[in-house]
């Protein structure tokens, strides 16, 4: 087992680790070996606490660590729709996000295109397009996400590819 950690630190600061503690749920002993699965292959329980001293070795209270990278990250860079050319109905799609260390900055959301209309809404980038105006043929835009008030938090983009057909049809297979 192997637990790789980055520090990242600005000035003089000197690091020291008195105690590291994983935390998981309780697990089942399995003979006389035991095995550590971690369920779903990922879990974090009680989150990474850390506690500072000072130069007379007073500690101070845990607080918990950032354990993400700094910035904006999306689920996805691409995603297609596709969108009959003189239907009302708007093809539309979500991805997650995820932001940190903004500093209470707000995010803004804006397209490349005027047929793609992102916005932000409870942690997700909505994306929605309006084909309207817009003949049969492929178009792609970027929709991205930056944090204007927020210095060196780089923005994230997902590329958006738009189908437009004269009609499209639903089909229902049978489950095999």
């Amino acid at each position: 087992v192997f637990l790789i950690s980055n520090f990242a630190r600005s000035g003089a600061t000197a690091l020291s680790i008195d105690a590291i503690s994983i935390y998981t749920p309780p697990q089942p002993l399995n003979g006389t070996t035991q095995t550590w699965p971690f369920p779903g292959g990922h879990y974090r329980g009680q989150g990474i606490q850390l506690r500072y001293t000072d130069a007379a070795g007073h500690f101070s209270a845990p607080v918990e660590a950032q354990t993400t990278p700094n910035g904006i990250l999306l689920d996805s860079n691409a995603q297609s729709l596709l969108a009959e050319r003189n239907s009302a109905t708007h093809p539309q799609a979500t991805v997650g996000l995820a932001a940190s260390c903004l500093g209470g900055a707000a995010l803004q959301a804006s397209a490349s295109a005027s047929w793609l209309h992102p916005s932000i809404s409870g942690g997700q980038l909505l994306r929605l397009a309006d084909q309207s105006g817009l003949a049969d043929g492929t178009y792609t835009a970027t929709a991205t996400v930056s944090a204007p008030g927020a210095s060196g938090v780089a923005p994230a983009q997902v590329t958006v590819t738009l189908r437009v057909a004269e009609h499209v049809s639903i089909t229902y297979v049978p489950r095999s």
